[in-house]
């Protein structure tokens, strides 16, 4: 998992590991179980919280999640499925373009999951804005070409071309 950060390397193994704190397993007295995502009608989900609930099945995040999977199955050229998205268990003949897929993966989910964003553009745009930084930077982990093949089609989601 090169070119992500310490942090997002660490929740990306709690991820494949199914370690992360959702409300549902954690057990201490008094603790928030229930999403409280802020929903498009401006009321929060009140929702027993779960890994599925909060990358998939949550109003705040279902389109989120169907850009994911669209993303990844356009850069990758293969199905992605919810399983294989929460456990980073998708795979490639070209290692490189594994490599920018698993990093768009964690990326996306860490932004939702931490950093709780929903919004399908603005996470789209932190991660184009990540990728402007690498190229700025002479900061690649693997293919240029790869790179900028993924920013092309984040951007096409951003600008609503895509199909």
């Amino acid at each position: 998992l090169r070119g992500v950060n310490a942090e997002e390397r660490c929740f990306a193994w709690k991820l494949t590991q199914d370690m992360l704190p959702v409300g549902s397993r954690i057990h201490r007295r008094n603790a928030k179980r229930r999403c409280l995502a802020q929903l498009d009608n401006g009321g929060l989900c009140q929702e027993i919280q779960n890994l599925e609930h909060v990358f998939r099945s949550c109003s705040a995040v279902m389109e989120s999640y169907a850009m994911i999977i669209q993303v990844l199955d356009r850069f990758i050229e293969r199905s992605v499925s919810y399983e294989n998205l929460v456990h980073l268990s998708f795979n490639h003949r070209n290692k490189m373009k594994l490599k920018y897929a698993l990093w768009f993966a964690v990326k996306i989910l860490f932004l939702i999951f931490i950093k709780k964003y929903f919004n399908k553009i603005q996470l789209l745009k932190e991660c184009i804005k990540e990728i402007d930084w690498n190229l700025n930077m002479s900061r690649n982990f693997g293919s240029i070409v790869e790179m900028i093949r993924l920013k092309d089609i984040m951007l096409e989601f951003v600008e609503g071309n895509a199909v």
